[in-house]
This record gives structure tokens, sequence and C-alpha cells, in this order.
């Protein structure tokens, strides 16, 4: 039988961040006391911002040094093996994969760009390595002592299916009944439908005809298209609440 989710459920409290000190000087003020609370206020829409993006980001100092790091890549290094942060540091755990990631980094702080590729062939973790304008601290910015900061973004690529919350979004767009969303979810992780119908305990036909529906409703011409749209969806991660 099809059943309905009422939620899609994030990964759980928001764990804590240090984003760096460019992005979120704390002076303990409030938005609208003052230039450094307002600086404050943009460091922490801009953590807000990569936690909500499907996507691991990193952002790293000189050497490698961890400045911030989102749950996505946290998660994404604790998984693959092939990445770790260890004591603050993004470090490759392949010492042929060393080098490279030491000479990107180094390539960064001149302004090159560079993608990646750590781990073997069968489970491979392509990152990509891109110069950011330098920072200045907002002590700086208003005379106050601070320094400039060279700072590098990783984005790691997305090696997970497509996150509930994209489905449950897609399928309020197109006002999907409960039964054609669970066979979206279906479908967008794999499952064929013979599949669907030992999974969900209905027949061939059932399942057939939710897919015909979905596609009307979306407007596309078969199950590949359907997948096509659904994997380039917004990288959104899941959120705690839905979205209504």
């Amino acid at each position: 039988m099809f059943s309905s989710e009422s939620q899609v459920r994030g990964p759980g409290p928001s764990r804590p961040s240090i984003p760096p000190q460019a992005l979120s000087p704390a002076d303990g003020g409030t938005v609208g006391s003052g230039p450094l609370a307002q600086a404050a206020f943009g460091g922490a829409l801009a953590t807000s911002l990569m936690e909500q993006i499907d996507h691991g980001v990193l952002l790293l100092g000189e050497h490698g040094r961890v400045l911030y790091a989102n749950r996505v890549a946290l998660r994404e290094c604790a998984l693959h093996g092939a990445l770790r942060l260890q004591n603050g540091w993004l470090q490759a755990l392949r010492q042929s994969d060393a080098e490279p990631l030491a000479r990107a980094l180094a390539g960064a702080a001149r302004g090159l760009r560079k993608l990646l590729h750590f781990g073997g062939a069968e489970n491979c973790l392509p990152l990509v390595v891109l110069p950011l304008t330098t920072l200045t601290t907002a002590a700086a910015a208003l005379g106050e002592g601070g320094h400039s900061t060279g700072i590098t973004l990783a984005l790691l690529a997305k090696r997970s299916g497509t996150e509930p919350l994209n489905i449950e979004l897609f399928a309020q767009a197109y006002a999907l009944t409960t039964a054609e969303r669970a066979v979206l979810k279906g479908l967008s992780r794999g499952l064929s439908p013979s599949a669907l119908t030992k999974s969900h305990g209905v027949g061939m036909a059932t399942v057939r005809t939710h897919i015909m529906n979905i596609r009307a409703k979306t407007r596309t011409r078969s199950i590949r298209d359907l997948l096509d749209v659904i994997n380039n969806l917004p990288p959104v991660v899941c959120s705690t609440e839905l979205c209504a």
C-alpha cells in the first residue's frame, strides 16, 4: 500500500559552526545597532545559506585550514574516506592525493581554479577549488585593526540522490496525489515499475496509471525525461519542516 508522509525531517538540530571572522565578527550587538552588528548578521545569513545547499561547501584559509564546513561536507568527508577534516585542516587520506590538493590550494591563492578527483576510480569524489576575492574582516573595513584573509571555496560533487524535500516541493508544485508522490519517490531512488509493485503491494496496472498521471501533470514524455527534471532540481537540503 502507498503511504503518505506528513513531514520531511532534517538531519537533526543545527550543529555549531565556526564561520570565518570575515563573515561573522562577534560584537554582541543586534541587527541595526551598528556596522559591526550588520556584518555579524551578514555572517549568520551566509552560514544559513550554505547549510541549505545540498552540496558539500568548505571555506578554506591558507594551506587548507578549515574556516567553515557545512553539514553536507562533513557527511561526505566522513562517509567517503578520501578526505578528512583533521584538527581544523582539510587533508587527503591517500598520499597520491595529498600533493595535488596542496598544489590546488596554492594555485587558488594565485587566483587559479582546479578540479580534483579523490579516491579510486570506482569511488571517486570530485572537488573543485575556487579562489574567492580576498575578504577583509569587518573590523578592518571599519578601521578597527582587522586584517585581510584570502579565502578558498571548495565544493564537493553531489554524490547522493535527490533530497526528499525537493521531491515534496516538486510534488506540491504539480499537485500530485499521495500515491503519485510515493511512485515518484521510488522512481527517484532508482526503482523500476516492477520493483514498485513489490515494494508497495500493488499491481502493475496501478503503478503504470500513477506514472501516466505524473507524466501528464508534469508534461514529461517518459520516465527518463521525468527523472532528468528531478535530477536537475535546485540542490536544497532537507529541512526540518515541510515547506508550505
